[in-house]
């Protein structure tokens, strides 16, 4: 599996992360993407696996929605072969 191909299915994985701890914290979309101080295009861009996340807005993030980045980190780690 290529690189891309491996990254492409970390940020689906993340995606699907970040639309599961935002529905369990009652948060719209919208409410999470200004939380974040961006838009809500943005935001299901990334959900949906479509636009990666900086690491700056990725520990905002996990601030955020109080994960830990080092559970972030041993996702990534599944996916990029590192």
């Amino acid at each position: 599996m290529s690189k891309e191909v491996k990254m492409s299915k970390f940020y689906e994985e993340i995606g699907k992360l970040l639309k599961e701890l935002r529905i369990e914290r009652g948060l719209t979309q919208k409410e999470a993407a200004e939380k974040l101080k961006t838009n809500r295009s943005t935001y299901a861009n990334w959900e949906q696996g479509i636009r990666s996340i900086d690491i700056d807005t990725m520990f905002k993030i996990c601030e955020l929605y109080g994960v830990d980045i080092n559970e972030i980190s041993k996702q990534m780690k599944k996916y990029i072969g590192k």
